[in-house]
């Protein structure tokens, strides 16, 4: 089995010549013999094992035992306790989730500030089936289906090649000694349902059962690395950045399975999950052109066009920011630069929409940046009469996330100077008579 695990490890590249390993070892059969097995294949390890205080006197027990171990096999060991009832009740999670969650950011955390590049868990070919069937049962895809990898990240599973009876022959022939977990028994917890009740009838249906699921996992594996490689080529060819929000244009959604798939692949990776999925694709099926969702970190829209994704940010200015006549830069979101020129001095017209030349004399100190807002309106430069901004933003097709985006430059009468980035004023345009200029220059 040393040989099986040393070809499994150079195989996959889980560890490399000058990687430090951390175990995890619980004390439990699984993890001893992992320890074992990379100590005697002289990989540069260190032991680290979490007491829960779930089981009362046996959690310490465990602890005892792993520490002992250690210096039995000459380890360094780091050990911690943790209260994860108090953690699992602050948080509103299962004991489960709560150890999960303390274990891993402990383990990523001793590894940083210790200098392990790998993390080794002793998850195994019959945890993969498990596994398989939790995930199942939870209605996953591929991904969920296709099990755990040998490799993510920082985290390695040497072990995924064997299955627990040759775990617990390897043991018994080289007399190592382990502590059982007495709650590995108890079929309260759905994985040892399964465990206990579920694959002993399988191999009773079917002999070979296990071997034959865990043979599955391998090409679903290998399926789902396919899929994913040819999923990241489509969405990198469909994606469009546009300005500051993302864009795909909605005739590569087809109303049917695979454009719906195709949709929750790209909008998943910004927050939003299947119980939106529904509802966003029920809002492109009937062109709800204009409709908002919202995840945790960013908000979609459906637009004439398109589907567009941009992240949730604060108010990126204060409602108002005034502008003197000595100002000459802003820093803000909103960056703007101001220059003040004679007219009697070299000059061109600039037609750059990210720069506005206005006539000073017409401007009405001191200037304004502000949002938008309904009932707004301006004389567009070239235009005779005046305009509503929500009308030039419809004529001009701009999407609901360019309208959340846009500021307006007033004078000190709230009259409209410039839709900053687009268009200015005919009011304050430079004439013949115009003897001093200002220039003011959008910095996105």
């Amino acid at each position: 089995m040393k040989e099986q695990l040393r070809y499994f490890i150079e195989k996959n590249k889980l560890v490399e010549p000058n990687d430090k390993v951390l175990v995890a070892v619980s004390g439990g059969i699984d993890s001893v013999v992992l320890l074992h097995l990379l100590k005697e294949l002289n990989y540069d390890i260190a032991l680290v094992h979490c007491n829960f205080s779930l089981r009362g006197a046996e959690s310490d027990s465990d602890e005892l035992f792993v520490k002992n171990l250690a210096k039995k096999l000459k380890i360094k060991a780091f050990v911690k306790k943790f209260n994860t009832n108090v953690y699992a009740k602050n948080n509103k999670i299962s004991t489960q989730m709560a150890a999960r969650d303390l274990r891993y950011r402990w383990f990523s955390e001793l590894a940083q500030k210790e200098n392990f590049s790998k993390i080794a868990l002793a998850h195994h070919a019959d945890d993969q089936v498990e596994t398989f069937f939790i995930n199942l049962f939870r209605r996953s895809g591929i991904t969920g289906l296709k099990g755990m990898l040998p490799r993510n990240g920082q985290i390695i599973r040497p072990l995924l090649f064997a299955n627990r009876t040759m775990i617990a022959t390897y043991a018994t022939e080289n007399a190592i000694s382990w502590h059982e977990d007495r709650t590995n028994q108890e079929t309260k917890y759905l994985r040892n349902k399964i465990r206990h009740q579920l694959l002993p009838v399988l191999e009773e249906i079917q002999l070979g059962a296990i071997t034959a699921i865990e043979n599955s996992l391998i090409f679903l594996a290998n399926e789902n690395a396919c899929y994913k490689q040819l999923l990241t080529e489509k969405l990198k060819a469909i994606i469009r950045q546009k300005d500051t929000y993302l864009a795909v244009e909605k005739s590569h959604f087809p109303n049917n399975r695979y454009g719906k798939q195709l949709l929750f692949e790209w909008i998943k990776i910004y927050g939003f999950n299947k119980t939106q999925l529904d509802l966003i694709f029920e809002a492109l099926r009937n062109e709800a052109i204009g409709t908002i969702f919202r995840s945790a970190t960013h908000c979609l829209t459906i637009d004439r066009t398109e589907i567009q994704i941009l992240e949730n940010k604060p108010d990126d200015i204060p409602i108002t920011y005034k502008i003197e006549t000595t100002t000459t830069s802003i820093d803000t979101p909103i960056k703007l630069r101001f220059a003040i020129q004679e007219m009697n001095t070299p000059f061109a017209f600039d037609k750059n929409e990210n720069i506005a030349q206005f006539d000073f004399e017409t401007l009405s100190f001191p200037l304004e940046i502000r949002k938008w807002k309904q009932g707004d309106r301006f004389k567009p430069l070239g235009m005779k009469g005046s305009k509503l901004v929500s009308d030039y933003f419809v004529d001009h097709q701009f999407s609901v996330f360019q309208k959340q985006q846009t500021y307006l430059l007033v004078d000190r009468n709230n009259a409209i100077v410039w839709i900053i980035g687009h268009r200015i004023a005919d009011n304050n345009k430079i004439t013949q008579k115009t003897s001093k200029i200002v220039t003011v220059t959008f910095l996105k």
